[in-house]
């Protein structure tokens, strides 16, 4: 998944409105483990042994200005072999 979402960030340096980065839109990457009404979660690493997930970013719906199916299904098969 690739999530694109209006970050919620906090600078104490950026004391004047015309500081504030008010379209500070940030794109995160990985696997979709929650989609719930109010929030998604996407995960970087699936642990093994069905031990959970690591790396999570939970999003507010609120949030998102985009999520979009990243996944290469060009030949439907998958390979476990890494890239060289």
């Amino acid at each position: 998944m690739l999530v694109t979402w209006q970050d919620a960030w906090a600078d104490s340096e950026q004391h004047e409105r015309a500081e504030w980065r008010s379209d500070y839109l940030v794109r995160t990457t990985g696997f979709l483990v929650r989609d719930d009404p109010d929030v998604v979660s996407v995960a970087q690493e699936i642990l093994p042994e069905e031990d959970g997930f690591r790396a999570v970013t939970h999003i507010p719906r609120g949030m998102i200005a985009s999520i979009r199916d990243i996944r290469d299904d060009r030949d439907g098969r998958r390979s476990s072999r890494p890239s060289r």
